[in-house]
């Protein structure tokens, strides 16, 4: 496989160069190279481009099968490595400059499928992301514990505000009361069984506790309702006791007095 390896190289900043060919080896500024290429001295790399003047640029084509790129003065001094597939497929790393470091992995598209950055958003765009798993079924899958100050779910579930709507069918607490003793556990809730096999839907879950708050909520409502009738009756019988109370006492008052009315009647 035939490879081409490119250096763009400028020497400045010296008035004679030294140059010596040993058959195997060049030596620059040095009449007794130890490698194939041998500098004694400062070397000078630019670009014709102005935008990386007084950088470097090295590109390594690997015979048809990709592209690697290394080049400095990127995005004001950035040190910039970028290895592409004959595809497009690419993977660049950005290091320096402003702040910004970042590693992007790119399709042929030249979509971004994978971005990390320090200092600004880092996201990944396709297939789904395992924590403590090799194997997730989820966007995000996390075998383990998970720490967070908050949390927010994005609903695709209506919200059961209709519990509340006139008409809606509320069992009665009898029926309620017989449906646990049958099942052990809430209507349109799952057993412990379930919970065990296949987990919860944390959205859905969080709506089915809501609608179960709002018709206890609705038998509170109703329980409240029979509460203060049931005292309503209570004050109701405690008055007519009450009233009782004085006309024994005035039925009494008149026994009496009929009693002296006849004693001075004979």
């Amino acid at each position: 496989m035939k490879k081409l390896f490119l250096v763009t190289l400028f020497i400045g900043g010296i008035g004679f160069a030294q140059i010596t060919d040993t058959g195997d080896k060049v030596g620059i500024g040095t009449a007794n190279p130890y490698q194939k290429l041998h500098v004694n001295g400062a070397i000078g790399i630019g670009l014709l481009n102005g935008t990386y003047i007084e950088g470097f640029k090295i590109n390594y084509v690997d015979g048809g099968s990709g592209t690697t790129t290394f080049m400095s003065s990127r995005w004001g001094g950035d040190i910039y490595f970028k290895r592409s597939s004959s595809e497009g497929e690419r993977t660049q790393f950005s290091f320096g400059g402003a702040n910004e470091h970042y590693m992007g992995l790119y399709n042929s598209n030249n979509q971004v499928k994978v971005l990390f950055r320090s200092g600004g958003n880092s996201y990944i765009n396709g297939g789904n992301v395992g924590i403590g798993t090799t194997a997730p079924d989820m966007k995000l899958a996390v075998k383990g514990k998970i720490h967070a100050e908050e949390v927010k779910i994005d609903l695709n579930v209506p919200a059961p505000d209709y519990v509340f709507k006139e008409g809606y069918n509320l069992i009665s607490i009898k029926e309620l009361e017989k449906f646990i003793e049958e099942n052990s556990h809430l209507p349109e809730m799952p057993s412990a069984k379930e919970f065990e096999e296949n987990g919860i839907m944390q959205a859905e879950m969080d709506m089915n506790l809501l609608k179960k708050i709002e018709e206890l909520t609705l038998y509170t409502i109703e329980q409240q309702k029979k509460i203060e009738s049931l005292e309503e009756q209570v004050s109701k019988v405690n008055m007519l006791k009450e009233e009782n109370k004085t006309l024994k006492c005035l039925i009494e008052r008149i026994t009496k007095l009929e009693e002296q009315l006849k004693t001075i009647q004979k």
